[in-house]
């Protein structure tokens, strides 16, 4: 039995077609302001992009992967406090600000930043504390950091239909983690790879 196109079907089809027809007349016949606010809306999804762009080379660029991998090291060697060189938690905390106020695309940060940032924070979570203690617990500190890994575990939460202390990484993950980025040198190796942002846990 093959399929049929019925007479339902050929109605359907007719006002789907008429349908498309007013659409494209109505479109040719937009308003001047119409067309303005299509521009603003290209213009602003552009900037999306180039923000986007920018912050992947950023990350990728010789003096952050240098700054990676020496707070790595810091890190799993449990150095002191004051020897610790944050500039990869400005860098999530300058991301979470843009995401927060619209700049950037929520679903490409997601996409490429996910994992690298929630690694990153739940390596970070006991040097975070510190620091907030040191400010008497500014609720400021880290607050967009905070706000960006928030939504990546939204989205995880909402994709992967798992909770977010299913989806939290275990110790050993991060140890991992933290031990590749160590050997991320910025000197003009091979480029940290990009990572799946939502891996399922083992």
């Amino acid at each position: 039995m093959c399929y049929m196109i019925t007479d339902t079907a050929v109605a359907a089809g007719t006002w789907v077609l008429a349908g498309a027809t007013w659409w494209l007349a109505r479109n040719t016949l937009s308003t001047g302001k119409e067309q303005h606010q299509i521009q603003l809306s290209t213009a602003a999804e552009q900037r999306k992009l180039q923000l986007y762009l920018e912050l992947r080379k950023e990350f990728d660029s010789p003096p952050l992967r240098n700054a990676r991998s020496l707070f790595a090291r810091q890190l799993l060697d449990c150095r002191p406090h004051n020897e610790m060189q944050q500039e990869i938690l400005t860098f999530f905390e300058d991301m979470g600000m843009l995401v927060r106020r619209n700049y950037l695309d929520r679903e490409m940060v997601w996409d490429t930043f996910g994992y690298l940032a929630k690694m990153w924070w739940s390596a970070c979570k006991e040097y975070i504390a510190t620091e907030k203690s040191y400010l008497d617990d500014n609720p400021f500190a880290f607050a967009d950091f905070t706000y960006l890994v928030d939504q990546i575990y939204q989205d995880d939460v909402r994709k992967l239909r798992k909770s977010r202390a299913e989806l939290e990484p275990i110790p050993s993950k991060v140890k991992l983690f933290l031990e590749t980025e160590a050997g991320c040198r910025g000197s003009g190796g091979a480029k940290s790879p990009r990572v799946a942002a939502a891996p399922v846990p083992g």
